[in-house]
């Protein structure tokens, strides 16, 4: 495996993750709004956010506005949380020791993670 395809596995995985950690009022954050993006041959970002949810930046954010009347963010860090859960994974896909297969069954254990928490969203919706 190249590390082209290291690097590309791990971006998919840790957007994978993301999409699992992120917080979900409507499910657009994790639906639409965390992309990858391959900006070089050997270079891919997250992207989180932006145009499709302007919001994204202060889901993760301390709260300091008045507006929230002391009220912590139940949501803040969770990029960090994020990371640290997909930390072990990424340094087997970097490594190259994960097998193909062990590399399905990851992101399908966390698109199931994520369809379940859409899921409940949708009860919850009504």
């Amino acid at each position: 495996m190249t590390l082209q395809d290291k690097l590309e596995q791990a971006s998919r995985y840790l957007q994978s993750i993301l999409k699992v950690f992120s917080p979900k009022d409507t499910g657009n954050l994790s639906l639409n709004a965390i992309r990858i993006v391959q900006v070089k041959p050997n270079e891919w970002q997250i992207i989180i956010g932006g145009e499709i949810a302007p919001y994204a930046v202060f889901t993760n954010a301390e709260w300091k506005a008045e507006r929230w009347a002391g009220k912590r963010n139940p949501n803040e860090n969770w990029v960090q949380r994020a990371i640290d859960t997909a930390r072990p994974n990424l340094a087997l896909i970097l490594s190259g020791t994960i097998t193909p297969s062990e590399f399905d069954k990851l992101l399908l254990e966390s698109a199931t993670d994520l369809q379940n928490q859409l899921n409940e969203l949708a009860g919850e919706l009504g």
